[in-house]
């Protein structure tokens, strides 16, 4: 370790030049000099000397200049001795007077000078005695001043001690902190990571129940609905800030359009199956009543021929109103059983129907199917017997040899007015009646249809009272009413 500094400080009391360490001299010593112990000042340079050796050597009179002054009156008084006895001698009294006149102003000159310069003597006594009084007075204040100094720099010095030691404490326990912040980040990211790890495998597992879910549920009757689903769950998984990656989505509605596209043909082949069993069906049920009216037909037949020979033989007339009335019933019986027998060799003849039911659907809206049955209506009053409330109104019933293909080129021609877009064995469309007119004109012909419909079980409900109806309610017992 280095020594320590020499330094050159002053005694505040008697200006005592000392030369000692630094940290000696910070605090008060004792003076080598003057025996008091004081706070070693630190001047720039020598401190200003005591002026008191001037003051009294300026009091003393200058032995040169009283002898000079002395040998001033003495040559003076010889020379006015001198001229005197000259001036006797030769009897020249004029001229020692004036010589002694000269002598005179001589003197006074002298002595003029020396009691000036003695009252300058004493003004710079007096002019040394002051300032030595205010060099007292000021280096007083500077020992005080330095003192307070000395003061001040010690406690300020302890008081960055103290400051030093606390902020050191202070950043101690400011490390401490944050080294238990850390720790404490660490573990709530360590937390985080697994919260959002969990978090992520959750928002994966949400993603793949709920594909799942939508896949299960998927039909042909909900694309939209399924995918709205999915977009849903896409925004809630933004939202808690697991966002679905873009390639996932996109891959996701291209799997959703195939299973949908998959659905549909599944769907249009059951649909297909269904309607071959309702085409069998419907074709069994004709097949039915074609041999009941065949049946019929050969029954009435043989009963007439047998009516015509019994009234034959009894009239023996073949001409007779009797005769001629079962002929013309005959003729009726075997039309009847010739246009059975070719309704049963056209196995594409039918009638297509248009009809409506505003009570249920509102105006505006037509059913276009077709039937085979030899009895028509019979179709149009099984649609309207459970499934809506009010029975269908008929508009147009047209007969066709190739009713399949007038139907479906009805069906082509209005698709986009499809009420259900969905489901296609929905045969409802939301079209004019003069549109349908027109289409079937091009294929079929002129035809006859009803523009307006007589709804009249549901115009009849529009007009009943609520008294009517308690009456008529009131007629008939509910509970007796056979279920339809």
């Amino acid at each position: 370790m280095d020594s320590e500094q020499k330094v050159a400080r002053f005694c505040s009391e008697c200006g005592q030049r000392v030369v000692a360490a630094s940290q000696t001299l910070e605090k008060p010593q004792i003076c080598p000099k003057c025996k008091t112990r004081v706070y070693f000042l630190d001047y720039s340079r020598d401190p200003i000397p005591s002026l008191e050796k001037y003051r009294s050597e300026g009091r003393q009179r200058d032995p040169d200049v009283d002898r000079k002054l002395a040998a001033i009156v003495a040559a003076g008084t010889i020379a006015i001795l001198f001229i005197a006895v000259i001036a006797v001698l030769f009897s020249q009294i004029t001229i020692f007077f004036v010589l002694a006149g000269i002598c005179l102003i001589v003197g006074i000159v002298a002595i003029s000078l020396s009691l000036d310069i003695k009252s300058r003597v004493v003004a710079a006594n007096t002019a040394i005695d002051e300032l030595q009084r205010r060099t007292e007075f000021h280096e007083h204040n500077q020992a005080k001043l330095i003192g307070h100094a000395m003061g001040f720099q010690k406690n300020f010095r302890e008081l960055i001690e103290t400051e030093n030691l606390r902020l050191q404490q202070q950043f101690e326990l400011i490390l401490e902190e944050a080294k238990v912040d850390r720790e404490r980040a660490a573990r709530e990211l360590e937390n985080a990571k697994e919260y959002a790890s969990a978090a992520s495998e959750i928002s994966k597992r949400l993603f793949t129940e709920v594909r799942k879910s939508i896949k299960s549920k998927l039909t042909p009757n909900n694309y939209a609905i399924q995918k709205h689903r999915f977009q849903k769950m896409v925004e809630f998984c933004e939202k808690k800030g697991y966002p679905i990656e873009q390639d996932v989505i996109l891959q996701f509605e291209a799997e959703l359009k195939s299973d949908y596209e998959e659905a549909v043909r599944s769907q249009l082949a059951k649909e297909e199956q269904a309607r071959i069993k309702e085409k069998l069906r419907e074709e069994l049920r004709a097949e039915r009543e074609l041999e009941q009216e065949l049946k019929r037909a050969e029954a009435d037949r043989i009963a007439i021929e047998k009516a015509i020979a019994e009234a034959l033989a009894r009239t023996h007339d073949e001409h007779s109103a009797e005769v001629e009335v079962l002929r013309q019933k005959l003729s009726e019986a075997e039309a009847r059983s010739q246009r059975a027998q070719s309704m049963a060799q056209l196995t594409k003849a039918g009638h297509v129907y248009v009809i409506s039911n505003i009570g249920s659907f509102g105006e505006g809206v037509f059913k276009i199917g077709l039937t085979r049955r030899l009895q028509p209506m019979d179709r149009i009053i099984e649609l309207g017997d459970a499934s809506v409330p009010f029975p269908f109104d008929v508009h147009m019933m047209i007969s066709s040899s190739d009713a399949p293909a007038l139907e479906a080129a009805l069906h082509r021609r209005f698709k986009r007015q499809r009420v259900n877009r969905v489901n296609l064995r929905k045969e409802f469309f939301r079209v004019s009646i003069e549109s349908i007119a027109e289409v079937v004109k091009e294929f079929q012909g002129d035809v006859d249809y009803v523009a307006s419909p007589e709804a009249l079980e549901y115009n009849e409900t529009l007009q009943m009272s609520d008294e009517d109806f308690e009456f008529v309610s009131s007629q008939v017992d509910i509970e007796s009413l056979p279920e339809e």
